[in-house]
């Protein structure tokens, strides 16, 4: 492996102290796979007091040092060194309620998710692969390390991260480990929203997305539990992976497809119920609730497109994208004409767009408290072309409606 200056100067740093050094887990898997390399992580056999010792002439940072974990600038990168551990315990089905540190680097990589993510190298001595992980790897295979029944127990969130890494990577999970999933799926209850929505989002925005949806809706059920009507309704399920091996990668897009099919006849509310139980950020849940509201609009005319455009949290695109995603009949091509006939032409939708400001109203003598009513009432019939956008017509129209 050609390993970062600050990688191999860490490695080397270590093993002239006496202590074994490796670099481990998605660095290793990542180089096997000819894709970036994001993090180096490396791990020792020295305690977090030993690390700190030989690095006593860099910046250490305690990063999580009851874990074993120690963090070192060097060469303007912070490299993250951990101690060789095991950990006993888990009790909520995600922490540890015991850390020991240990001396064995197969002890370390014991406690690891998948063999894959077990691999370690060293500049002189290679990778070492105690559980076949490079075997793993070239035959595109996620297996749990020993029991999976345990490894899900210990951390419920590898239940996600099973499926997350087939779909990126295109893996297939192997026999025991995938039964496993389904086995175990009431433990992701123990796990918190944001770290359920981290592995959800890159899920949702991979290319096998549906199929993912599709093979592990159960396990999808133990958050999103209104996904249950989906199984009363054969034909709604094979609408909805219709509509997401349709869908572009995009987390607002693919969610509202997956709520449309939850509930139809209260859409806006169960959406809300998913959207706050997910805890989304407030953009993403407006984008959401922008797409579903297209549902029972018809865009036949500039009109109809110039009026959702007024309230729109999304691009209008994204909306076509949608609706052709969920509505086989819906005509994207004569839409998006008239969509952009909208926008190349500049034609009015908004109230920066009309041709009469506040002040103008005002200086002509209306009160404050009239403005915003009166400005509305001019985008609305210029929307509809029943008044001309220029002031000229606006104020006319102002002066005979609006008679002081």
């Amino acid at each position: 492996m050609d390993l970062s200056k600050s990688c191999l100067e860490t490695i080397q740093i270590l093993n002239q102290h006496g202590y074994k050094a490796y670099l481990v887990g998605g660095a290793v898997r990542n180089y096997l796979l000819h894709l970036p390399i994001q993090d180096y992580d490396i791990t020792t056999d020295a305690t977090p007091e030993e690390i700190k010792q030989c690095f006593s002439q860099y910046k250490t940072i305690d990063t999580g040092i009851k874990h074993g974990t120690v963090s070192v600038r060097i060469n303007h990168d912070q490299i993250e060194i951990t101690t060789f551990r095991t950990e006993k315990e888990y009790l909520d089905h995600r922490h540890p309620n015991a850390v020991l540190f240990t001396r064995s680097l197969q002890e370390d990589c014991l406690r690891r998710d998948f063999t894959m993510n077990a691999l370690c190298y060293h500049p002189t001595e290679g990778i070492i692969d105690f559980f076949g992980g490079r075997f793993d790897i070239q035959n595109k295979i996620v297996k749990a390390i020993g029991n999976p029944i345990e490894r899900f127990d210990e951390d419920a969130l590898r239940i996600l991260r099973a499926i997350r890494f087939s779909t990126q990577l295109n893996f297939l999970i192997e026999p025991n480990t995938n039964q496993a999933l389904f086995a175990c799926k009431e433990y992701l209850k123990s796990i918190s929203v944001e770290r359920i929505m981290d592995e959800l989002t890159k899920i949702f925005l991979s290319s096998t997305c549906a199929n993912q949806c599709f093979e592990y809706q159960e396990i999808f059920e133990t958050f999103i539990p209104e996904l249950d009507e989906l199984n009363h309704f054969p034909t709604k399920r094979n609408q909805t992976y219709d509509a997401l091996s349709k869908s572009k990668p995009s987390l607002p897009l693919r969610f509202a497809i997956l709520i449309h099919q939850c509930n139809e006849h209260d859409l806006l509310y169960t959406a809300q119920r998913i959207m706050n139980r997910l805890k989304l950020s407030n953009q993403l849940k407006q984008q959401i609730n922008t797409l579903l509201q297209s549902v029972s609009v018809t865009f036949n005319t500039k009109i109809d497109i110039k009026l959702f455009l007024q309230s729109s949290k999304i691009d209008f695109i994204d909306i076509c994208d949608f609706k052709q995603c969920i509505d086989d009949t819906f005509n994207i091509d004569m839409i998006t004409t008239l969509y952009t006939e909208i926008i190349r032409d500049n034609e009015c939708y908004t109230l920066r767009q009309l041709n009469i400001k506040g002040n103008d109203i005002k200086q002509i003598g209306y009160p404050d408290q009239m403005i915003s009513t009166i400005l509305n009432d001019c985008l609305y019939l210029v929307i509809h072309e029943t008044l001309d956008n220029s002031q000229p017509s606006l104020l006319d129209y102002i002066k005979t409606k609006y008679k002081k």
